[in-house]
Formats: structure tokens, C-alpha cells, sequence
């Protein structure tokens, strides 16, 4: 909080984000990841304020993850004279507190701030602006997932992916509380517009008439620098209109958010199933260049590696000698990308990972099921449900692992710079963190 000093004092304290860098040092990596945490840069949020700022007559806004509210203050520098009420979900007691602090130097605006997770509450208000940067936390490890899809489901008529991260959960609910020429502003990875998850959500969007723009980030733009995935920036407005939507890149630099690829077409037609970032952002590559030759020509791409559970079929030398593992068993693999960081992934550094005590080892219990100590670790595993995973439980037996043999060159599946190339010399498998 600031202390007591001049207007001016406060007021570049309140409208930056000087209150979200300051509380994120205080936040434990571990909590961060369990809520999801990404705070928003200030000039971020202000350019997304300024899209719901253009309906001048807004009256009630909404942030399903209020964090400390940087969006509302962002709302206020841009709309002054607002007289309306900020509406605020916030399950992190500690932001909610520090988000009630923060208002207590704005006493003349109406808000509620509400201690409950957005995703599980009836809330019937229709909403004039809704701004939101949802947290991202990966299917795996979202709450009564079953119970949410149902929910949204419910709400939606649409149909959900499983594998959905809980940031999809908010678009859709959050959306359906956007009351007539009511605007919204998203904030969220731009993975969702070439996955499969994403094509539900994007169906809806197009369906409803809502989306507007698209709004991606540019590659060197480090919005949240821990991050592994780009992000990008949805802009809805529900007018009852089928407007073209607009597709344009942004550069984040300092403290200024600016529009690149203005002469990006309008695409009046899109296909919810096509991957958007790739298919109508970039500039297409002509296929008669004299330099270019089908990739299919020198090789083919596969992904890595997908075990249903990598908690389970994942090992380090420790848990080797803690459940007997027989090493015939056990395959050497990557399970990070961050494991190889050079360009030629040798059998020493392989082995220097394997002496730290990192997770480099696969388990394939198929290669000797009878052994004692693999049945005893498969009695584990279905202790702990891991053959009722969304992968494993379509596999006979659940605990055998795709057949994937290791490839000769490596590439990280998500990259906010540049691709990855990784000379496999060591001859490992390899996961889902590379093709």
C-alpha cells in the first residue's frame, strides 16, 4: 500500500501495476500455480479497458478473477466520471484483501468484491462490460471438473473437452452474462486457437455473433515472462450483429500496447476447427519457391510421447530404488523440455540429469508385467486412479505406453521465441514437450 503523501502519489501507485508486482513477490511459486496466478501488466489492461470504455453509458462491470483489480482501475483512468459498480470474484483471500485496500482510496466508487470461485456460483446480472485475465490451470488439476462440465454444459449446449483448461470456463460463463451491446475483453493463452479444446469455444463465439477481434501478441512480446505459451487478446460485443472478424497482432514494449498487421483482412467465413493463429494470422508461404521442398520429402513429425499420468510412468533414481524398478523397464526419456537446452543432447548429459536426480526415466510395465515389484507398483497406480485417467483408461492394459521409438532431431512443442532444434545423440524417448 502507498503511504500517506500527495494525490499524485496515489494515483500513479493506484492506476499502475506497482500493486500486482508487489504482491506477486510476496505470492510462493506453489500458490501461484495452484490459483493459477498471471498478473496483468497495467498497459494491458488499460488497452483492453479501453475497448469496454467505448460503450460510455456501462453501468455494471465484471471481473470473474479480480485479483487486486487492475481492471477496474483501468476502467476509472479511462472513464473518470464512472458511476457504476465493479463486480468482483476472488477465491485467493489474501488478493481479495488487498483488493478491498486498495478501493479504500477510491471511496466514492460502488463495488463488490465477493470471496467465491465465479465457476461455481448462480449469478443471473447481465453485465455491461466484463474484463478478464481467467487463471490458467491445466484440466489435470481443476477441481470437480466432472461437475463443471456438466454446469457449463448445461449453460452453453455445448459440448466441452475434457482436456479444457479452467480459462475456457470462464469465456463461456462469463460471455453468457454480457447483457445486449455489452463488451468484453479476454485475456487468455493463445493456445485455445489451435487446439482442440478451443474449436467448442470458438464455435460459441461465432455462433452467438460475439467475437470481434483477435488480438495475438507478438513472439518477443513477454507478456508473462514464466509463461510457455503466447497470449492473446478476444474482444467481444454482443450486438446482435454478424460483424467479419478481425484478426491483428500486438506489441507489447514498456509501457505501450500498439496494434502491428493493421492491414490484416477481415475474415467474414472462418472454420471453428481450423488452427486461427497460423491459418489467417501469418502471411501464407508461396509453394513454388525454388527454395522450399515438402517436409514429407526428408522425414516426418510425430509428437512425443503422451502417458496419461506422468506422475506415474516417470522416474528419478530415488523412486527407482524405492519401488525395485528392474532397469529393463525403464526407458530413457525427456520429460521437459527444459532437460535439453543445447543444440546436441548428448549420452553425458543424460546421464549428468540422471545423477541429479531428475525425472529421465519411462516406465513401460508391459516389458515385464509378471515381475513382482512392477505388479505391486501397478497395484499403486490403481490405488491412486491412474488407470482411470482420461488417456490410460482406454488402454489394454491401461499401463502400456505408446509406441513411439526416439527420434533423431527433437523440437519444443511451445516456444514464445523461436523453435528449438535438439540433435538427439543420446537416443532418448522423448514426451509430449517435444515433436
Amino acid at each position: 500500500m502507498p503511504t500517506p503523501g500527495s494525490f499524485a502519489d496515489i494515483y500513479h501507485y493506484l492506476f499502475s501495476d506497482k500493486p500486482e508486482r508487489e504482491f506477486s513477490l510476496s505470492v510462493p511459486k506453489e500458490k501461484a500455480r495452484k490459483y493459477g496466478q498471471y498478473f496483468t501488466p497495467y498497459p494491458v489492461a488499460r488497452y483492453m479497458a479501453d475497448w469496454v470504455n467505448q460503450n460510455r453509458s456501462i453501468n455494471l462491470v465484471l471481473d470473474p478473477a479480480a485479483g487486486l483489480g487492475i481492471f477496474f482501475r483501468a476502467v476509472m483512468e479511462g472513464h473518470p466520471n464512472f458511476s457504476g459498480t465493479f463486480f468482483g470474484y476472488e477465491i485467493d483471500f489474501a488478493a481479495l484483501e488487498k483488493l478491498k485496500g486498495l478501493f479504500v482510496y477510491l471511496p466514492s466508487v460502488k463495488n463488490c468484491f465477493i470471496s467465491e470461485n465465479y465457476l461455481s456460483i448462480e449469478d443471473d446480472r447481465k453485465y455491461d462490460a466484463i474484463l478478464c485475465n481467467p487463471p490458467y490451470i491445466q484440466y489435470k488439476r481443476i477441481p470437480n471438473r466432472k461437475d463443471l462440465i456438466k454446469r457449463v454444459e448445461g449453460e452453453s449446449g455445448l459440448h466441452i473437452n475434457p482436456q479444457s483448461n479452467v480459462y475456457s470456463y470462464f469465456i463461456i460463463r462469463a460471455a453468457l452474462a454480457l447483457a445486449t451491446n455489452g463488451r468484453a475483453a479476454f485475456l487468455v493463452p493463445s493456445e485455445f486457437l489451435n487446439s482442440e479444446f478451443g474449436i467448442p469455444i470458438k464455435e460459441f463465439l461465432i455462433r452467438r455473433n460475439l467475437i470481434k477481434k483477435i488480438l495475438l501478441f507478438d513472439a518477443q512480446s513477454s507478456i508473462f515472462p514464466d509463461a510457455i505459451t503466447t497470449s492473446s487478446i478476444l474482444l467481444l460485443e454482443n450486438n446482435q450483429q454478424k460483424d467479419p472478424i478481425q484478426f491483428a497482432r500486438l506489441i507489447q514494449q514498456g509501457q505501450s500496447t500498439y496494434l502491428s498487421d493493421l492491414n490484416t483482412p477481415p475474415h467474414p467465413e472462418i472454420n471453428p476447427a481450423q488452427k486461427w493463429s497460423a491459418r489467417l494470422i501469418s502471411k501464407p508461404i508461396t509453394k513454388h519457391s525454388r527454395r522450399l521442398i515438402p517436409l514429407s520429402q526428408i522425414g516426418r513429425v510425430s509428437r512425443g510421447i503422451a502417458t496419461g499420468d506422468n506422475r506415474f510412468f516417470t522416474f528419478d533414481n530415488q523412486k527407482i530404488k524405492r519401488y525395485e524398478i528392474p532397469a529393463r523397464c525403464l526407458l530413457p526419456c525427456l520429460t521437459r523440455a527444459s532437460q535439453a537446452r543445447t543444440s546436441i543432447f548428448s549420452q553425458i548429459q543424460f546421464e549428468h540429469l540422471a545423477n541429479s536426480g531428475k525425472s529421465v526415466y519411462l516406465l513401460d510395465a508391459s516389458l515385464d508385467p509378471e515381475n513382482s515389484s512392477i505388479q505391486a507398483y501397478i497395484r499403486f497406480g490403481e490405488a491412486n486412479k491412474s488407470h482411470n485417467r482420461f488417456l490410460t483408461r482406454s488402454r489394454d492394459p491401461w499401463y502400456r505406453i505408446e509406441n513411439r521409438p526416439p527420434a533423431p532431431i527433437l523440437f519444443t512443442t511451445f516456444s514464445r521465441n523461436q523453435l528449438r532444434f535438439i540433435r538427439n545423440e543420446a537416443n532418448v524417448y522423448n514426451l509430449t514437450c517435444f515433436h
